[in-house]
């Protein structure tokens, strides 16, 4: 009967909110134990955020709101609640929608603001991941792993293997002189989970830099070290698979983390080209560099044909997807990308969806799963609106978006409908970051430091 009461109280407590369960830690040296066992912190994940028990979604964003009075900037990080539900009030029978529910800013924890002589805004969002929110200052190597929700946070210890010239100096003319410039290549850290080893960790990418032979670059190939979370520890990682007997694979821009994989849209470069015209004439190809977390090993994957550069990679039906604007006249798209500027953009009127089967990096293929015909706004075409600042996040059917009159806009993708939302976003040169966010009471500590404060909680009489 104690039993079947324990399990009780178990399923019960799973059922609430983070800052909840902080309170109840302190009730007791058994609810202490209970609530910080990692076994019930993955039980509160998923039962907390399931749509049957939680139909909402939240979005954690950094954004700029200027003091209309004082006209002075201040970098706030907010999450946004949504409700998920049917758009009753539609004529095309209650597709399904979200709508604003509320807006909290959060209180960044001073040790990080005090490492950030910007008051927050060098703090960039590199990842999330089951409720811990990664951050980097930016021209630093800093790095961060916090949970709003429970209010605990850390700052990682420096990693020592890779050189950040791109991170820590101002302009390219700061680098080492044996270094090129890079604009293909990106080395901030990127954050997911190990889905084999039940751990949170980081990746970083290095660049080793290039040496002249006569009127010729030679480009040594990618660096790479991974943090565990478990460990609090650094470690050196083989790039084997990022290089080619005649080309190196460099990761660009950091997608997202999905099912224990991290993605880019990166680009194949010549080992060797002509210091001349080398970043013209040393160019392969776009693609996709994604990272698998448990076997720490890179894949390359090749984008569809009829596409030269997709405008983002994100999560469709469960599945990764590329999202690829073009004209409705065309019959493919590679004739259009890149954009080159927002005119161009604003005259596409047709998203293909392209969705990947299959395992990423092994065997997959690509199948364009529909093409949705973005209808105008009554004074902005939707696609004008990605092209000024791309997607900033999505979920279910719904694409959280900045507008060029730098507002907030949700577009629902099966009602093509368009909602401003009462938020402020910034100015045109500073940039909002959001990323869906799920809340959670996971440890930016580690499990062993929480499964040691439970065995000392165990010794004692429960009171």
């Amino acid at each position: 009967m104690a039993a079947q009461n324990s399990d009780v109280e178990e399923q019960i407590l799973s059922l609430l909110p983070p800052k909840t369960l902080m309170r109840f830690k302190l009730v007791s040296k058994r609810w202490y134990a209970l609530i910080s066992n990692p076994r019930f912190v993955d039980k509160h994940l998923s039962d907390f955020n399931s749509m049957h028990n939680n139909p909402s979604t939240s979005v954690f964003i950094k954004r700029l709101v200027v003091n209309e009075d004082t006209k002075e900037s201040e970098t706030l990080f907010s999450l946004l609640s949504f409700s998920n539900c049917s758009d009753d009030d539609s004529n095309d029978g209650g597709k399904p929608a979200s709508f604003l529910l509320g807006v909290e800013d959060m209180e960044i924890p001073f040790p990080m603001t005090s490492l950030d002589t910007t008051r927050g805004e060098s703090l960039e969002i590199v990842g999330h991941c089951n409720g811990i929110i990664c951050l980097s200052i930016s021209r630093s190597t800093k790095v961060f792993l916090w949970n709003p929700a429970i209010r605990e946070f850390k700052l990682l210890p420096p990693e020592p293997y890779l050189p950040h010239w791109t991170r820590t100096c101002s302009t390219a003319a700061d680098y080492p002189k044996d270094v090129v410039t890079m604009p293909f290549f990106s080395d901030d850290p990127v954050f997911g989970y190990d889905p084999l080893l039940q751990d949170y960790k980081v990746v970083e990418i290095g660049f080793q830099g290039a040496y002249r032979e006569e009127d010729n670059y030679v480009f040594h190939p990618p660096l790479a070290a991974v943090y565990t979370r478990g460990t609090n520890s650094w470690r050196e990682i083989s790039t084997d698979s990022l290089e080619t007997e005649t080309t190196n694979l460099w990761p660009g821009n950091f997608q997202l983390y999905f099912n224990g994989m991290c993605y880019w849209l990166g680009s194949e470069q010549l080992k060797e080209g002509s210091i001349y015209d080398y970043m013209e004439e040393g160019y392969v190809r776009k693609l996709i560099i994604a990272f698998d977390m448990s076997r720490e090993v890179f894949h390359d994957i090749l984008l569809p044909y009829e596409l030269i550069n997709p405008p983002c990679i994100t999560v469709w039906n469960e599945s990764i997807a590329l999202f690829n604007l073009r004209d409705s006249d065309d019959a493919d798209s590679s004739n259009l990308l890149p954009y080159s500027d927002a005119s161009d953009a604003a005259k596409f009127e047709c998203l293909d969806i392209w969705v990947m089967d299959g395992f990423a990096g092994v065997e997959y293929s690509w199948t364009k799963h529909l093409t949705l015909e973005l209808r105008e706004h009554p004074s902005q075409s939707i696609s004008s609106f990605w092209w000024d600042q791309t997607t900033l996040v999505m979920w279910n059917h719904e694409l959280l978006m900045v507008s060029p009159n730098r507002s907030i806009v949700c577009y629902n993708l099966s009602s093509r409908r368009l909602k401003y939302l009462p938020i402020q976003s910034g100015s045109k040169d500073r940039e909002a970051v959001a990323v869906v966010y799920l809340n959670s009471i996971v440890s930016v500590v580690g499990d062993k430091k929480l499964a040691s404060e439970q065995r000392k909680c165990s010794n004692v009489a429960m009171v």
